[in-house]
């Protein structure tokens, strides 16, 4: 085996290269891989801005904070409160008079409008349908035709029945408020 080459003794022409590493000193114990890491990446990430930047940013908003609340402390603002009222306008009417005009007496307090007969059937109707969406059929007035049906208590099973709901399923009977009594009916009774 005299051509097979020893790992410890390089080739011929490697044998400057080999001397030259011989001569190098190892590496200082005073260097750290971590260290020098570190140290790049802190240089990297430096500041944009002045280093007094932030610290004035900060009392800034620590001024302004006061001055805000200064205002809402302070009594100079009035309370203003709203009340509800109801007020009748005729269209027909002219517009009330200025401020300024002293000499207009004062308007007469107006009655409130009266509603014809078809009126007033729309507003009970509007009504009506109010409380069957809020609180269900059952607040449905009664039919005043006389016919030979059977009766609620049989239609209201046979809708059960056929829905296959159990009772109390639209409504809830603690809250349903009672059925308004029409004229009609008072006078019947």
């Amino acid at each position: 085996m005299p051509d097979r080459q020893d790992d410890l003794n390089p080739a011929s022409d490697l044998a400057p290269f080999a001397d030259a590493l011989k001569r190098l000193a190892p590496q200082p114990t005073h260097l750290s891989r971590d260290a020098l890491l570190f140290e790049a990446g802190k240089a990297a990430a430096g500041s944009r801005l002045p280093p007094w930047a932030w610290p004035s940013i900060a009392a800034a908003f620590a001024a302004l904070s006061l001055v805000l609340a200064a205002f809402a402390v302070s009594p100079s603002t009035p309370r203003v409160e709203y009340q509800d009222r109801v007020v009748y306008v005729d269209r027909n009417e002219p517009p009330p008079p200025s401020a300024g005009d002293t000499l207009a007496a004062p308007a007469a307090v107006k009655a409130p409008p009266t509603f014809s007969a078809e009126e007033r059937d729309k507003m009970h109707m509007m009504q009506v349908r109010r409380d069957v969406l809020r609180w269900g059929v059952d607040m449905l007035p009664e039919n005043k035709s006389s016919t030979s049906g059977p009766s609620q208590d049989v239609a209201a099973r046979r809708l059960t029945w056929w829905l296959n709901l159990p009772p109390g399923t639209f409504a809830l009977p603690a809250l349903q408020p009672k059925k308004p009594v029409s004229k009609d009916e008072e006078n019947d009774d």
